[in-house]
């Protein structure tokens, strides 16, 4: 009897199914006899062996006219949440308990749009969060504000001097080192100061043939500019004679025993590199000096952050030595080669120190 019974139940769906499909119409989906809004693809049965039922287009029907019928070439807006209408899907999908989501169409009437419309007030959920349940799932609030986007990329740097403001002192001409007026590393210096005096034999040969340059004479008895003069003057400004000490020598009438040598620049003194009493010839190296009121930070760029670098880029400086303080200025320099070790490029930047 059982047997029959369901046999005769399975027999009275299909005919029903069977009388009710439009001639030459696609199901739009299958639905669960059960419980309407499962939604399946394609033909199926359910837990109890109960076919799915076809649902055709014209049994589709929207919320404001129940007998209302959409054409099958419509397009829905939107594929909504059975359980929560608020979420959408642009394609058709299944939610997580395996119900499909419920194609909307767009309303018919004076106030239908070709577009989608905004969503009223009473459909906009917002969602508030306690102090402490901000903290229990670690989410950090901030307010919307319009500013550039940036990235930042940590790296290690440090500071060189300013080659750009950064001397060296030489000897002009050969002689011997008389005194140090500044003999330690890291002394202060002033544009003109001096740093030492250097005696040569070359140089007093060369003041003595200017005192007799300036007394020849013309027939009146006056000073007779002649070319041994201009050439003793242009000798004594090469060996770095300054012209204020070519008219001392020529107003005092007498040779001066050694050369002292002014400091080119206002700076440091950053290598000291003679002693007194040493001998010294052409171009031996005295004084490094170096202008520290700006000095170089160079720091190291990986290869695949080279493409964030460009003309805006400007580099923050956090010293070891003042952690409470930062330095800012724009890159002003980018090396144009790659180091093969490390795969980096050096960035600098001209920071005020």
């Amino acid at each position: 009897m059982g047997t029959t019974l369901i046999k005769f139940l399975t027999a009275v769906i299909i005919l029903t199914v069977i009388s009710c499909s439009p001639a030459g119409k696609k199901p739009l989906y299958w639905a669960n006899p059960m419980d309407p809004s499962i939604h399946s693809d394609g033909p199926m049965k359910d837990s109890m062996g109960m076919d799915y039922v076809p649902i055709y287009p014209t049994a589709v029907t929207s919320s404001q006219d129940a007998t209302e019928k959409i054409p099958t070439n419509v397009k829905p807006l939107y594929w909504a949440s059975p359980m929560d209408p608020s979420v959408h899907s642009d394609v058709p999908r299944k939610d997580s308990m395996g119900m499909p989501y419920i194609p909307v169409y767009a309303t018919k009437g004076p106030a239908a749009k070709d577009s989608l419309q905004a969503p009223s007030t009473s459909q906009v959920q917002v969602l508030s969060l306690t102090p402490d349940q901000e903290k229990l799932i670690s989410v950090a609030v901030t307010p919307v504000v319009k500013k550039r986007l940036f990235s930042e990329i940590p790296t290690v740097g440090r500071v060189v001097y300013n080659e750009k403001k950064t001397r060296i002192v030489s000897a002009r001409v050969a002689g011997r080192v008389e005194q140090l007026f500044v003999n330690y590393t890291g002394a202060a210096v002033g544009v003109g100061q001096p740093l030492l005096s250097l005696y040569s034999p070359a140089l007093i040969t060369a003041q003595q043939e200017i005192l007799q340059a300036a007394r020849i004479t013309d027939s009146n008895g006056n000073p007779l500019e002649n070319s041994l003069l201009h050439s003793a003057k242009e000798k004594l400004t090469f060996w770095g004679f300054s012209s204020e000490q070519i008219q001392q020598i020529l107003h005092s009438d007498r040779v001066e025993s050694a050369l002292v040598m002014p400091s080119p620049l206002t700076g440091t003194v950053v290598k000291l590199l003679v002693s007194a009493g040493m001998y010294v010839e052409v171009g031996t190296p005295l004084y490094e000096l170096s202008d520290l009121s700006r000095v170089w930070v160079e720091a190291q760029v990986f290869e695949q952050d080279i493409g964030t670098l460009n003309a805006e880029t400007r580099i923050r400086v956090s010293p070891l030595a003042y952690p409470d303080e930062t330095f800012e200025d724009r890159v002003a320099f980018v090396t144009p080669t790659l180091n093969p070790d490390t795969h980096t490029l050096t960035v600098r930047a001209d920071i005020a120190n």
